[in-house]
């Protein structure tokens, strides 16, 4: 109910969060928002001075009605900071939490190749290879896709204004990186404007190509939150998911959160000579999330600034948008950027949705620095077969990634990051079928070892792992499995 007007230096970590019906920053003042607090403002901003919002620091307005307005000499800036980055190469996703940026302002230690946007419209996968080794090959029903664009032209060079809830990818230069001290550091980059504030829509495609192969291609969008704060995934996807109580959402219910760790290799296919791992998403659906390669496992909530890959669901009609809105957005919880975090901690406690009852979290890594995590979740809801990508989501990885491990869903080809199941059918004699294949080469021990378990069955029953190949049984609950393989599946 308070109308306030910030007539001095005004500090949110010594001074204080605050709500407000309105805001008014006074000319020759500052409001500085500090990493881990928040200014929550019910309708209008004016600002006539300086608000300045951190990394980690959240920023929202409730009505979708009102507006943000710099007034005169007024600046607004949100600062973000990348994650730890080893080497100048390593992509970050972003989307602008401001208005009128431009790529050259926020990514000026960025050579002008090194700044992308995802064309979803040239997204065709009707071919795959195997090794990067150019040759392509039409899909039969029992491949696996590799996720790969036929001809290259999906990345596209990005220049001038960021448009609001558009994602992009950009590296740091060889030279800013030396400047910014190297390997192990994080990296600020800073977005000037208004702040962005209320309903966005965001144009999303499906690509229909793959109605003329053996097996569904996917439909990538690449898009990000456009808000100064971060959004619950929960609320996002009640508003875009497709269903058939919901015919205007375009989405199939998985987020894919680029979470790099492997470094290029001419062996991963791809339009160029060196080529990243698409085993390096982090992904988050309706039942569950998994961590990608740093090992960081998701929240429910996408930070400021944060760009990340959805897929447009076959049966949602065309054309489509995303829908973001006010309702979205939280003022905690915007201390988790991709790549921001270089913490593993496990979130084990955040889903909100009422029908977990039991899950199962599994990781692969080996002493060369393997990373692979897969997700079973037990509900009410799903069904043992493929129920969708909000229930079971595919590993996004070519078909020549050098480790893969995921979970298996009878007569489907993909391996799967999160599957879902029905807890009716769990009970001692459960089996989930799990896959492994590598194409290391050299001396490597591998290890797979229980993350974590919730759920009173799963809690007080032996996991036991099943090795095929060597016909032997282990108890996962007692110790971790360290083996070692040759090339193969």
């Amino acid at each position: 109910t308070k109308s306030v007007i910030i007539n001095d230096y005004y500090d949110t970590s010594i001074n204080g969060s605050f709500s407000a019906c309105s805001l008014t920053v006074s000319a020759g003042n500052t409001l500085f928002i500090a990493d881990n607090t928040f200014v929550e403002v019910q309708r209008n901003v004016d600002n006539n001075g300086i608000i300045n919002l951190q990394t980690a620091g959240s920023f929202l307005q409730n009505d979708n009605t009102q507006s943000f307005t710099n007034n005169g000499a007024g600046t607004s800036t949100v600062t973000k900071r990348t994650a730890i980055i080893n080497n100048w190469y390593e992509y970050t996703y972003w989307s602008s939490p401001v208005t009128g940026e431009t790529i050259e302002n926020t990514f000026f230690t960025t050579n002008p190749d090194r700044r992308f946007y995802f064309n979803a419209a040239n997204f065709s996968d009707l071919f795959y290879e195997v090794g990067n080794n150019n040759t392509l090959t039409a899909y039969t029903a029992t491949d696996t896709l590799d996720d790969i664009d036929d001809n290259g032209d999906d990345w596209q060079y990005a220049s001038g204004i960021m448009t609001p809830g558009v994602g992009y990818a950009a590296t740091l230069s060889p030279t800013s990186f030396s400047i910014g001290g190297g390997s192990g550091n994080n990296f600020a980059h800073i977005f000037s404007g208004p702040f962005n504030n209320g309903l966005i829509n965001v144009a999303v495609v499906r690509n229909d190509d793959s109605s003329t192969s053996a097996i569904p291609d996917n439909n990538w969008n690449f898009i990000g939150n456009p808000y100064p704060s971060a959004i619950d995934v929960d609320l996002f996807m009640a508003a875009n998911k497709y269903s058939t109580s919901n015919t205007e959402g375009t989405l199939d219910g998985s987020i894919y959160l680029w979470s790099q760790n492997t470094p290029p290799s001419d062996n991963n296919n791809g339009n160029q000579i060196l080529n990243f791992s698409g085993s390096d998403y982090a992904i988050i659906n309706g039942v569950g999330e998994t961590a990608g390669g740093d090992g960081v496992t998701p929240t429910r909530h996408i930070a400021s600034g944060q760009g990340f890959f959805v897929n447009y669901d076959d049966n949602a009609t065309i054309p489509g948008t995303v829908i973001f809105n006010n309702g979205m957005r939280v003022k905690s919880n915007n201390d988790q950027f991709f790549r921001y975090s270089n913490t593993t901690t496990t979130n084990i406690n955040n889903e909100s949705d009422n029908f977990h009852v039991e899950k199962l979290r599994l990781n692969l890594t080996s002493d060369n620095g393997v990373f692979n995590q897969i997700l079973i979740v037990y509900n009410t809801l799903a069904t043992n077969n493929f129920d969708g990508s909000y229930y079971d989501a595919a590993k996004n990885l070519s078909s020549n990634t050098a480790v893969k491990f995921g979970s298996i869903i009878e007569n489907n080809p993909n391996l799967f990051a999160i599957q879902a199941r029905n807890i009716s059918d769990l009970n001692e004699d459960e089996i989930i079928p799990v896959a492994f294949k590598t194409s290391i080469n050299v001396a490597t021990l591998y290890t797979i070892s229980i993350v974590d378990v919730q759920g009173n069955f799963l809690a007080n029953n032996p996991i036991y792992l099943k090795d095929n190949l060597n016909s032997t049984i282990h108890d996962l609950t007692a110790s971790d499995y360290n083996f070692t393989s040759v090339v193969g599946e």
